[in-house]
């Protein structure tokens, strides 16, 4: 069982109370630990999150902790095993008392004190000086005078605020006072539940990838129950960062993640350049063709599209001309270890931080992969999760064109071409940073019968004579999808990827390929025309969990 010395808690005590001074960004606390109440304490601070705050917090789970143990002490010194004398179990409990600054715990000894006085009338204990009719007993203590007294009334009823005061957890519900046997049951209970706590910090410490979930798992079900087993789940977290941090800052693969984190930077700075171009509606505007706009538009439309295009060319030459770095298993396993550890950071005594030298994008890194390249790598593990997200998604569509089948089959059933243009405008996507769209069946029918309409007229645009399908709106609502966003046409060429260029050449079908409000496309094509559809539903996000790229 791990201990407290008393003689440090008074030190403990004022150090909590000057942390929660006038000064500090959380005073409403002080109040509370200087009256002993550290639940309402520590409700005040989880309200922070700075250092101070959690360092504060910690020091009160090592104070709950040692009242546990206290409480523990306590139980089984009045269990009637024990077999004391009243007068050593006062003595005793006068003992603790005198060297006790907890005010709680103070509270604790002098009521036991109380109780043990009046369990008996105003008598003097035998001693050897005044020995009894039987002469005195062996063992026998030095005289304490115990004083028979009515119960106060404080004893029978506990202070307006005593519920808001920490009583230590236990496993006994049975309302047993401290003294008997349910007391000292519980006592035992819980100092066997801390010993095994202590074990399965060894065994989660020294567990390897495929065994820290069982120990964990255990060892994190006994910390919901026990303060001290809190303490060493904390500890067995800390000493697994401890020994797999470091290893992540040496070799030449680490060298080589470098290198690819500052590409990475360049290519982020050409994004936002490139993003920033396209998404201007003033200067990259629409329409700019005539007669909608002058010529001097035109002009100024041209100088537009050429800037943008220069913009996307940087950004293409970092995402193109980019190697990957492969992960050795060794490698992989730490930075695996280390996104497992983050997990659960809220379980250790503060933030796990890595040692000098060690950047904090290592935690963005996923060491489930084979390499990183520049379009895996990832600075923090929201971005990871994204880019994880995406590759879901991208495997969410080929499964859905696997089960399909090859040939065409009706209008939801794209074809070969068709499949490609979704995973042209997919990667065009990725390499600008947004995220990838799901290929959904209900926009490939709206947006084959809309391709079937232009190929059949000859007339490319956005709407149709019949009113229930005049607009793209009007069309995806037909096929059951409700959520249509947009549309983008083209009339001109049959491969995808040339269609592709075509709409990047023009402003707002630019800025649709690049939207991140939409969810969800679909490209058909009929003859020379195609069209893409795009949507805002996500409820295909529940057929992704638990898919893997």
């Amino acid at each position: 069982m791990t201990t407290f010395p008393r003689t440090g808690l008074p030190a403990l005590v004022l150090g909590l109370v000057a942390a929660c001074g006038v000064e500090s960004p959380i005073p409403a606390a002080r109040g509370e630990l200087a009256r002993g109440r550290l639940d309402r304490a520590d409700a005040l601070l989880a309200r922070e999150s700075d250092a101070e705050a959690i360092a504060i917090r910690m020091q009160i789970l090592e104070m709950r902790a040692r009242r546990m143990e206290v409480r523990a002490e306590l139980d089984v010194l009045l269990a009637p095993r024990a077999g004391l004398s009243r007068g050593a179990l006062l003595g005793s409990l006068r003992e603790l008392l005198a060297g006790e600054a907890d005010p709680v715990v103070r509270e604790w000894i002098e009521q036991e004190l109380s109780r043990a006085a009046d369990r008996a009338p105003m008598r003097r204990e035998p001693t050897r000086d005044a020995p009894n009719a039987g002469g005195p007993r062996p063992g026998a203590v030095a005289p304490a005078l115990v004083i028979a007294r009515e119960p106060r009334a404080a004893d029978a009823t506990p202070p307006a605020d005593s519920a808001a005061r920490d009583t230590p957890p236990t496993d006994d519900s049975s309302g047993h006072s401290p003294g008997d046997s349910g007391g000292a049951a519980a006592a035992r209970a819980t100092a066997a539940l801390v010993a095994r706590a202590k074990e399965l910090r060894g065994e989660l410490e020294r567990a390897g990838e495929e065994g820290r979930e069982a120990a964990h798992a255990e060892l994190a079900a006994l910390a919901k129950r026990n303060l001290s087993a809190a303490l060493e789940l904390a500890a067995a977290l800390e000493s697994r960062w401890a020994a797999a941090a470091p290893g992540l800052a040496r070799g030449a693969t680490f060298d080589a993640l470098k290198d690819l984190a500052a590409r990475r930077a360049s290519l982020d700075g050409y994004r936002v350049e490139a993003l920033a171009l396209i998404r201007d509606e003033e200067t990259y505007f629409y329409p700019y063709e005539p007669p909608a706009v002058s010529f001097e538009e035109v002009r100024r439309y041209g100088l537009a599209q050429r800037a943008v295009e220069q913009a996307v060319a940087a950004v293409r030459a970092i995402w193109e001309g980019t190697e990957a770095v492969a992960l050795p298993p060794a490698f992989g396993a730490a930075l695996r270890e280390a996104a497992w550890l983050s997990e659960h950071e809220h379980e250790a005594r503060g933030p796990l931080a890595f040692p000098d030298g060690v950047p904090a994008w290592i935690r963005g890194l996923d060491g489930a992969l084979a390499s990183i390249g520049i379009a895996e790598f990832a600075w923090t593990v929201d971005e990871a999760r994204a880019l994880r997200r995406s590759r879901a998604v991208r495997a969410f569509n080929e499964r859905q064109w696997g089960a399909l089948g090859s040939g065409a089959g009706g209008p939801a059933v794209p074809v070969a071409e068709e499949r490609e243009q979704v995973r042209v405008t997919n990667g065009y996507r990725a390499m600008m940073g947004i995220p990838a769209l799901a290929w959904n069946a209900r926009l490939m029918v709206a947006a084959r019968g809309h391709s079937d309409f232009m190929a059949e007229t000859g007339e490319m645009g956005h709407f149709e004579p019949e009113p229930a399908r005049h607009s793209p709106f009007d069309r995806m609502s037909r096929a059951g999808y409700a959520a249509g966003a947009g549309e983008n046409v083209h009339s001109g060429f049959v491969l995808a990827h040339l269609a592709h260029e075509s709409w990047i050449q023009s402003s707002q079908h630019h800025r649709s390929l690049l939207n991140e409000d939409f969810q969800e496309m679909a490209s058909a094509r009929s003859g020379w025309y195609w069209t893409q559809d795009f949507g805002r539903d996500d409820a295909f996000l529940k057929e992704l969990h638990g898919w893997r790229d």
